[in-house]
């Protein structure tokens, strides 16, 4: 396998049995809102919205101070009752840091540590170089593309739990949209850590971001 600086490899097609599977992978958790049904592609969309807009009706109703207001002269006889809702605290900016979680390099550098690397086994075997390592090290707030926390996850071989953290950590997260992102998690879930293996299944299934090698 070739990482870092080193001359890149062309993919070729891998094993037909594991592109196989992968594709049967995909065809089944793939999420094309384009080819589902309207009402399907409704309910993926915004039931996650619609549920969190319902409880928020539901809270300023339970909290709401009711009270009525005889019909004014004039007003129709479909006047109604007033509902006041009690104003809300926004929280402190230093409220909301309070509650932050672990950041994407504190999290990568704990994960490292626990594995006993040194920082060039890690980045190496992500198919990073020294130079973008060393701004994450020095950068606590550093923000990386999805695509650099994936070559980290493989590079350090991390289940799709610890994945799913380090990704969360970043502010991203798996899509079920994105054919690539389930490839990677085909591939983590399946122990597939080697970047050079999971860039010939990305070619074969005509994908066109690599991790080590050239397009």
């Amino acid at each position: 396998m070739l990482f870092g600086r080193q001359q890149k490899k062309t993919p070729v097609s891998p094993d037909n049995a594991l592109v196989h599977r992968v594709r049967e992978y995909i065809n089944k958790n793939f999420c094309d809102y384009e080819q589902t049904e309207p009402d399907t592609r409704d309910f993926i969309q915004i039931k996650k919205t619609a549920d969190i807009q319902e409880n928020i009706r539901e809270e300023k109703t339970t909290n709401a101070e009711v009270f009525r207001m005889e019909k004014p002269y004039g007003y129709p006889d479909s006047f109604r009752s007033v509902a006041v809702v009690p104003e809300q605290r926004n929280r402190s900016l230093e409220e909301l840091f309070q509650n932050m979680g672990e950041s994407f390099q504190a999290r990568l550098l704990r994960l490292i540590d626990e594995r006993g690397w040194t920082d060039a086994q890690a980045y190496k075997k992500a198919g990073k170089d020294k130079k973008l390592f060393h701004k994450i090290r020095s950068n606590p707030a550093y923000q990386p593309s999805k695509h650099t926390v994936f070559a980290f996850a493989l590079g350090l071989e991390l289940s799709v739990d610890e994945t799913v953290d380090l990704l969360a950590s970043a502010g991203f997260a798996f899509s079920p949209c994105s054919r690539f992102d389930l490839i990677v998690k085909y591939a983590l879930e399946h122990n597939i850590y080697d970047l050079y293996t999971v860039d010939c299944i990305l070619y074969e299934l005509g994908e066109e971001a690599y991790f080590c090698c050239q397009k």
